[in-house]
């Protein structure tokens, strides 16, 4: 029996937190570090802020 690539990669089931958990201003500042830090230009992380701030 063949396998797929997923379950051959990933043999273990990760559990997210809820995010309801956590403090919003928490949450609100490591979304903006993590976009700071995947961010090429000023313009992407605008635009990854922008997001981040609407909830979409």
């Amino acid at each position: 029996q063949s396998l797929s690539p997923a379950d051959k990669c990933y043999d273990t089931i990760v559990t997210w937190q809820d995010s309801y958990d956590r403090d919003p201003s928490f949450t609100f500042l490591s979304g903006l570090m993590e976009a700071s830090s995947e961010s090429i230009s000023a313009c992407e992380f605008l635009y990854r802020a922008f997001h981040l701030l609407s909830g979409t």
